[in-house]
């Protein structure tokens, strides 16, 4: 995995925990969605989003999805504008 994709946020977040029926697999994948207490309200949006597209690019792809878990975190923007900077 790229060192990019990965990141350590310390803050006071309001989350949505899901289990996922992953389609290829046959298991259950948990997966939570967090943002600041002041954007809860695209939460579940972002939530059935990001589970829609697990289940279709599992699908699509015919392969199990390798990790335990999907965690999402909306941050306000930063500093550089992007992790790749």
């Amino acid at each position: 995995m790229s060192s990019y994709l990965v990141a350590l946020v310390v803050a006071d977040y309001t989350c949505i925990d899901n289990k996922i029926d992953m389609p290829v697999s046959k298991t259950s994948l948990n997966s939570s969605t967090c943002a600041r207490s002041n954007a809860f309200n695209q939460l579940k949006l972002a939530s059935n989003s990001s589970i829609s597209l697990v289940v279709y690019f599992e699908k699509y792809f015919n392969t199990k999805y390798p990790f335990p878990k999907l965690d999402h975190i909306g941050s306000p923007d930063f500093a550089y504008g992007a992790m790749e900077k």
